[in-house]
């Protein structure tokens, strides 16, 4: 699953509607609806509060295989994120 289709799945799992994770973000509605679309990728402070908001990791969130060694690496990409969220 790629991330378009991770947020989606995450918002209805939480019963939430596209307006009210734009109003928590700050977004406008359409923008929030492009990432669910596809057609915009969200920024990583983006992908960061929906983390949050969700309650699910980044690296789920982002499409990531926990099979992949690099992500336990802890010079990855996926560590330096998860360190600025905590």
């Amino acid at each position: 699953m790629i991330i378009s289709e991770r947020i989606k799945a995450a918002r209805k799992e939480c019963k939430l509607i596209q307006q009210q994770i734009a109003d928590i973000l700050g977004l406008d509605r359409s923008t929030y609806s492009y990432y669910e679309l596809g057609h915009l990728k969200p920024s990583v402070e983006v992908i960061v509060k929906l983390s949050a908001v969700f309650n699910v990791d980044i690296d789920w969130l982002v499409g990531a295989d926990r099979n992949e060694n690099c992500l336990n690496h802890p010079d990855s990409g996926i560590e330096l994120i998860r360190a600025i969220k905590e």
